[in-house]
């Protein structure tokens, strides 16, 4: 594709309540362009790409959870034209009732949890953050947590 000027990672975050499986959605601020996404984030210099993750959705969430890869990455170019790399990662919190949600007003207006039976293309504005959603939950089905 091009030179990488930047790598990203994002984190597809499930929280599972008995047979119910739902998925976080976050609305981004109106200077961002106010769509929803999952967890989204810069990877700092010198970082790991697991290390950017954990802290990325502890950062915009307040959730502070263990992580696996989902062995999906993809390149983009961003709003100034830079070739840029992102990596898929998972995150699924198991426990009675959703956790408590903390966002940053700088980054986002608003979160919601979607039945995964419901989640298709049109409730993202990107195809790859579909397609992250959809390779976490190959995931979820192939060990069994879920059917």
């Amino acid at each position: 594709m091009g030179k990488i000027h930047g790598r990203k990672v994002q984190v597809v975050t499930l929280h599972q309540d008995g047979p119910q499986l739902k998925l976080l959605l976050l609305q981004t601020s109106v200077k961002r362009g106010s769509f929803w996404q999952n967890v989204t984030g810069k990877v700092e210099k010198g970082e790991a790409l697991l290390a950017a993750a954990i802290r990325e959705l502890q950062e915009e969430t307040g959730i502070a959870a263990q992580l696996i890869s989902l062995n999906y990455q993809f390149e983009f170019r961003n709003h100034w034209n830079e070739q840029v790399e992102e990596h898929g990662f998972l995150c699924l919190l198991k426990s009675p009732g959703p956790p408590e949600i903390k966002l940053d007003p700088l980054e986002h207006l608003s979160y919601r949890w979607v039945n995964t039976h419901q989640i298709r293309m049109n409730y993202y504005a990107f195809p790859t953050n579909f397609t992250c959603f959809q390779k976490a939950m190959e995931i979820i089905v192939s060990s069994g947590e879920v059917k």
